[in-house]
């Protein structure tokens, strides 16, 4: 830690989000909701996310777990309750827009206060992608109270609850759609993210680096990527395949932070670092963007000529960060900065705090 106490950013993780909030963006404009391309894939993304999520809970924790509960509400809900009731008040007003969401005020208190609900389209709130906040807030819960028990053994207390869940919920049959949401394997990825900080925390014990062993890394890092992105991945979607997916993605995350730690290769392209902070906007937001053009500008225009398709694959792509990115700095950044004020006296983040999802 350096000598101010005050963790150093980690760019690589930056980099990741980057990664992780484009591939499962390209998922959605490329699949066959979107332009039916024929290579597509991003899934991992989210795989990629719960494991940076496991890590940075950890890390922060670690050095300052003041205010735990409060920094993470400040992190999550300002946006995500701003578009949710956005949502909300659009399906009220021109329902045909949206398929996948209505007025319901019951789906809406169950997608603001973070519960799993059975839709007419599944386990999912409002906002479609807000599925994965609702295992964040579980994760952050339970941390919360692993912390109050022991700020030395929370992260363990943490792992072991969510492994007891997983385990009651798969063995003894769920009676509701929240027990087997919170019994899918996919939880096990927050542990995996624990484990990499373990791993992070010994790396500078290690031996001194050599070009050889960043060669080493690298290889790695390729190998797990592939992993991910092979057209079989979604077999890791399904149980207990998932657990596969969630360890490939903490080796990418390990490897990341291992080359940036020990031998000093991170990204450091201000844009890049930028749109990792903007990730969990892009994340949230992106599916309006991309399917918005799609649908209300295009007008099903989908089928094109491959090299156009995938020419408007990174129009869209360019245009969902692009709106990511101001959301970010216009609203996101100025909220987040005045709930810190107004909740916990800090006039900016005490230490860095990326996006968890």
């Amino acid at each position: 830690m350096p000598p101010n106490g005050k963790q150093p950013l980690i760019h690589n993780i930056q980099l990741l989000r980057f990664i992780a909030a484009l591939s499962v963006a390209f998922l959605h404009a490329t699949d066959e909701s979107g332009l039916r391309l024929p290579v597509s894939f991003g899934a991992f993304g989210v795989d990629i996310f719960f494991v940076i999520s496991g890590f940075i809970i950890s890390y922060i924790t670690f050095h300052n777990p003041a205010h735990f509960w409060v920094k993470r509400l400040i992190r999550i809900v300002p946006f995500y309750w701003t578009a949710t009731l956005g949502i909300f008040f659009v399906a009220l007003a021109v329902p045909s827009v949206l398929h996948h969401a209505k007025a319901d005020i019951s789906w809406l208190l169950f997608s603001l206060l973070f519960i799993p609900h059975d839709s007419p389209h599944g386990v999912h709130p409002l906002l479609g992608l807000g599925w994965t906040l609702n295992y964040e807030m579980y994760f952050y819960a339970i941390f919360a109270v692993a912390l109050l028990l022991s700020r030395r053994w929370a992260a363990y207390l943490s792992g072991a609850a969510i492994i007891a869940v997983l385990a009651a919920t798969r063995f003894v049959a769920p009676s509701s759609p929240a027990e087997a949401f919170y019994g899918e394997p996919i939880v096990v990825e927050f542990i995996w993210g624990i484990l990499v900080f373990e791993l992070f925390r010994q790396v500078s014990w290690m031996t001194r680096p050599s070009p050889r062993g960043a060669g080493y890394v690298a290889v790695l890092v390729i190998l797990a990527l592939a992993l991910l992105w092979l057209p079989v991945q979604e077999v890791y979607r399904i149980a207990p395949m998932r657990l596969t997916a969630g360890a490939a993605a903490a080796i990418v995350v390990a490897m990341f932070l291992v080359l940036e730690k020990r031998y000093g290769i991170a990204a450091q392209n201000r844009f890049v670092l930028l749109v990792g902070e903007a990730s969990y906007v892009l994340y949230l937001i992106h599916p309006y963007i991309v399917f918005g053009i799609l649908r209300l500008v295009l007008h099903g225009s989908q089928q094109l000529p491959l090299w156009s398709g995938w020419l408007l694959a990174v129009l869209l792509l360019s245009a969902a960060t692009g709106t990511a990115t101001a959301i970010h700095l216009w609203f996101e950044v100025p909220a987040m900065n005045w709930l810190r004020r107004k909740l916990i006296g800090e006039p900016r983040p005490a230490i860095f705090e990326p996006a968890d999802t």
